[in-house]
């Protein structure tokens, strides 16, 4: 009887054993989608992955947050290292299974870890980024399931999970050889992402970029660079939209690499019905409103900081919970006079001016740049600016 119930139990562990494998490879296969949604966000303009379905539901506007990093690398590069070590665990978990020493406290703790990195992303992404992530989510049934089926087999074993993860800690350190394994797996691949891994994401803030000339061209919109410019670019954004912010500063880069070349100006093209008679649902519902402060912060000389303080101010808070008149006053804007200048209609007219430019340059999508006639859509790359100056002298 014994041994009929050690084989019943076997059996069973056998079986959660190779479904926490399967699930790890599951979990890996998706944090690997994550991470080439993650690259090629930021690095092709002409990219749209096939999760970017709305703005509540958005791989790309995940990817494009500030919370899609940590230490340094890509929250998915760590979800691979974390599935491909519960992988390692369980696959030597099967293979210890017949002499009774599954490793699940190692496998327990790292499904837990799992689980409540989803718990936290996902709040993030619901009260922060105001997306959420189609394969993000995946990842999050896969570690719910994966700590679900731990657990079972904690229950059904004789141990709890401290005891199970001690006792694991212990037979690891009487087996150099697969410890010395099991550390490989672990640090090996992390220290390949470190050596190999370039931050790809990473743009200069808007509080360290340097500053530059600025000025109103001839058509009343505000230009920042050269005086005298080998080139001018001009650039149709919305302040709602995360390709315009990141493709702004990615901008700003540029201007401060060919100082005294290059000039961009500024024309508004909010996505947003309340301004743009383009737009006929709701899309960026905040993006005039937004526009409108920029240019009430203009009476006052504080175009570029307003214009600053919106699009950084976004990276870690909700359109909808930024205070334009907390910033005019930060600038040292009369409120009164901003606030007035709010419901002034020849506002509206200066925003609606840009959009019709906009039209007439053929804009359909922000960011668009447009230089001497030719439109660049989602981006500006060095190597297309390197040509236009080379062009120009």
């Amino acid at each position: 009887m014994p041994n009929d119930t050690h084989h019943a139990t076997g059996k069973v562990s056998y079986i959660l054993l190779s479904a926490i494998g399967v699930l790890s490879l599951v979990g890996l296969w998706l944090a690997a989608e994550l991470t080439g949604i993650h690259y090629n966000t930021h690095q092709n303009p002409e990219f749209h992955s096939m999760c970017a379905i709305s703005e509540g539901l958005n791989c790309e506007t995940v990817a494009l947050s500030p919370y899609s990093v940590f230490l340094n690398l890509p929250v998915s590069i760590w979800g691979i290292m974390g599935y491909l070590l519960i992988f390692v665990f369980a696959a030597v978990s099967l293979k210890l299974n017949d002499r009774g020493r599954p490793l699940i406290g190692a496998i327990s703790g790292f499904s837990t870890i799992a689980f409540l990195s989803s718990l936290l992303l996902a709040t993030i992404s619901f009260a922060k980024i105001d997306s959420m992530c189609l394969f993000c989510m995946g990842t999050y049934a896969v570690n719910s399931i994966l700590l679900i089926l731990s657990i079972i087999m904690l229950v059904k074993g004789p141990k709890n999970p401290f005891t199970a993860v001690r006792d694991d800690l212990i037979f690891l350190t009487r087996k150099p050889l697969l410890l010395g394994f099991i550390v490989i797996m672990g640090i090996g691949p992390m220290a390949i992402a470190y050596a190999r891994i370039t931050p790809y994401w990473h743009t200069a803030g808007f509080d360290d970029m340097p500053s530059f000339s600025t000025g109103i061209d001839e058509d009343g919109n505000h230009w920042i660079g050269a005086a005298t410019p080998s080139v001018t670019i001009i650039e149709y954004t919305d302040y709602e939209c995360p390709y315009c912010r990141k493709a702004h500063k990615q901008l700003r880069e540029l201007l401060s690499k060919y100082a005294g070349k290059v000039r961009v100006v500024h024309r508004h093209f909010p996505l947003d019905q309340a301004c743009n008679p383009k737009i006929k649902q709701k899309f960026h519902q905040f993006a005039c409103h937004f526009s409108t402060a920029v240019e009430c912060a203009a009476r006052g000389d504080k175009f570029w900081e307003m214009n600053d303080a919106i699009f950084s101010s976004q990276e870690t808070q909700k359109a909808e919970t930024i205070d334009v008149e907390k910033f005019a006053i930060q600038l040292g804007l009369d409120r009164s006079e901003f606030n007035q200048c709010l419901k002034d209609e020849s506002i509206q007219k200066i925003i609606l001016k840009n959009i019709n430019q906009g039209i007439a340059d053929y804009v359909s999508a922000t960011p668009t740049f447009v230089v001497n006639g030719q439109a660049f859509k989602g981006r500006l790359t060095e190597e297309q600016l390197v040509k236009l100056l080379n062009a120009a002298e």
